[in-house]
């Protein structure tokens, strides 16, 4: 029988890293509702106004993509996913349905219909969770920018009211509001490894 001491000792780091990247899934699952929201802005399709191409569903399911160039690769939005795609190199997707992350091996987004089976990867391993943690960061930094911009285009309060008809959904998923989020998000750019849990970031009452 083995002695306690033989054990092996689980890495704290990689810990909190599964942690943070479990946290970021939240927000991102957060922020596709937003965007949803967005595409119906009074004054045109923000999404399309920021820059993203607008590419036609081509199944009656499923919602249009959304597509644009950002440093040496390609942001792509959809219904059930959202990532950013290397053009060498691997890339990254926030697999909506399943609330996780996913590493992605090819500089082609994946088809909304099926994710090819050949290029998409479950986080397996230390490898694995570096390489997403740190993408997941770089995708965090384009979504703070993009966020500032986008509420400046609502108004003050806007975004507050779309948390809130967020969370009343039925298979919502508990995120921070509006204010907090990006705070945590620029932690969270900044240094993945190191940032804190989100309900630290709510007001103290």
């Amino acid at each position: 029988m083995n002695s306690p001491s033989t054990f092996p000792v689980p890495d704290p780091s990689r810990q909190r890293q599964r942690l943070a990247l479990r946290d970021a899934a939240r927000a991102f699952y957060c922020q596709m509702y937003y965007w949803g929201r967005d595409v119906m802005h009074p004054g045109g399709n923000l999404l399309v106004r920021y820059g993203f191409e607008k590419i036609p569903r081509t199944t009656k399911d499923g919602t249009s993509r959304y597509r644009l160039g950002w440093e040496t690769g390609l942001l792509e939005l959809h219904g059930f996913c959202a990532g950013w795609y290397a053009t060498e190199g691997p890339g990254i997707c926030f697999d909506r349905k399943h609330d996780t992350w996913r590493r992605w091996d090819h500089p082609i987004p994946p088809e909304p219909a099926a994710m090819q089976a050949g290029h998409i990867r479950s986080i397996s391993g230390p490898e694995d969770l570096t390489v997403v943690a740190g993408l997941s960061s770089k995708f965090s930094r384009w979504l703070i920018d993009y966020e500032i911009w986008a509420m400046e285009q609502w108004g003050s309060g806007t975004r507050r009211g779309h948390y809130r008809d967020f969370v009343k959904l039925r298979h919502s998923r508990w995120w921070l509001p509006p204010g907090p989020s990006l705070k945590w998000l620029t932690d969270y750019a900044t240094d993945p490894a190191s940032v804190s849990r989100p309900k630290s970031y709510l007001p103290k009452k």
